[in-house]
């Protein structure tokens, strides 16, 4: 029998619905260090369009360690000043829930608006996202949109 491969989330279910054993598949997960690294790679995607568009030096917009606490994507106060943004990143198949924003609220700097830069699955990383609250993005155009 062909072996299928599934991820684990409803494993046992489908199994019955198809009338198989779990010993006929294969259950997949992904490794931390596999996740860690497509988080990575987001993180310096992110970091390496923000150098761009505002000319800064590389020593200005760092990508932070996984693991680590606080916000992905470290500014120095020269790149706040130009972008007062705390950015959290995601690179999940799923679009970030309400937590993934709430959770860059609660690491943001004082002063930077609180925001979650998003890869959607499949797709490039010219196709990255980046979300945030409405009155907080209308208050930072205010501040420092096109006159």
């Amino acid at each position: 029998m062909k072996r299928d491969i599934i991820t684990p989330q409803s494993a046992s279910q489908i199994c019955k619905a198809v009338g198989v054993t779990t010993e006929d598949i294969r259950i997949v997960r992904m490794l931390t260090s596999s996740a860690k690294g497509k988080g990575r790679k987001l993180q310096q995607h992110v970091c390496a369009i923000i150098q761009k568009v505002f000319s800064l030096p590389v020593t200005d917009v760092v990508s932070c360690s996984m693991g680590a606490s606080g916000i992905d994507v470290k500014l120095s106060d020269r790149a706040l000043q130009e972008l007062p943004l705390s950015i959290e990143c995601k690179n999940t198949k799923k679009f970030p829930s309400l937590s993934a924003l709430e959770q860059s609220q609660a690491n943001k700097l004082e002063g930077t608006t609180a925001a979650v830069a998003w890869k959607p699955f499949g797709k490039g990383y010219n196709k990255t996202i980046i979300y945030f609250d409405l009155e907080e993005f209308l208050e930072l155009w205010e501040k420092h949109g096109e006159k």
